[in-house]
């Protein structure tokens, strides 16, 4: 009798420790990762603060549960070349368009149960850029040419090359107030999002939508309709995806 009563009392030990176990396991699962606390503290921490022509940032509450990972651009180009199948953000906290769609991204890439969306910054601190190739515009009487002024990163040039046929918006460069288009060139611009299959771009989806006129405009019922509708469209693509040949 004592010995079934020990045997017992060492059952009911053994499942209080693995519930235990378990729930701290669950626990941890629920806390949010470090990256993502990262990506919240970068994008909130010029709330309310004002551009350079006086134009307020609007402000974001970023859920702390984001799947965004910063990274280089190095590490994108290296994944296209080893034929990796990831997303893509590139963006930055300073570009206004960026931050007109990215609180509803989070909310469809949560809701679409999407783990991980990489993202690369093309500014500094400063709005200088550290991604993409510049140009300046040369006006000789009628002709108008363009002339590099700051080469792109090669890592930038590998991922050109991956999504120039997606449909991006063409590079334009303003002037004395206007804008001129650099022929037979496009460019990725802030808020662009890419989902790539064994290295292959698939999907491309940007965070401007034309419901929205200016980057700084309220966001209306309709936008953020528009917004989900736009957004959701990334991951129906690829959650189609079995990773076995092409999709």
């Amino acid at each position: 009798m004592k010995k079934k009563l020990l045997l017992v009392f060492a059952i009911l030990c053994t499942l209080i420790i693995a519930t235990g176990c378990e729930k701290k396991e669950k626990k941890e699962d629920n806390k949010p990762k470090e990256t993502a606390i990262a990506f919240k503290k970068e994008y909130e921490k010029v709330n309310g603060k004002t551009m350079k022509d006086d134009i307020k940032y609007r402000t974001l509450k970023i859920d702390e549960k984001n799947p965004y990972v910063k990274v280089s651009i190095d590490e994108i180009a290296k994944k296209i070349k080893n034929g990796e199948s990831f997303y893509l953000y590139v963006g930055d906290h300073l570009c206004p368009w960026c931050r007109s769609g990215i609180e509803k991204m989070i909310e469809v890439a949560n809701r679409e149960k999407i783990d991980t969306i990489y993202y690369v910054d093309f500014w500094d601190d400063d709005h200088n850029e550290i991604l993409r190739e510049l140009y300046d515009v040369e006006i000789k009487g009628k002709k108008t040419s363009f002339k590099i002024t700051q080469e792109a990163t090669e890592g930038y040039k590998v991922l050109y090359e991956a999504v120039k046929d997606m449909g991006l918006k063409d590079y334009t460069v303003t002037k004395d107030g206007k804008e001129y288009t650099v022929p037979n060139v496009k460019k990725v611009y802030g808020g662009d999002h890419f989902y790539f299959n064994k290295g292959v771009c698939k999907k491309y989806v940007t965070l401007r939508v034309p419901s929205l006129a200016k980057a700084t405009d309220e966001l209306t019922e309709e936008v953020l309709k528009e917004q989900d509708k736009v957004y959701t469209d990334l991951f129906t693509f690829s959650n189609a995806c079995t990773g076995e040949g092409d999709c």
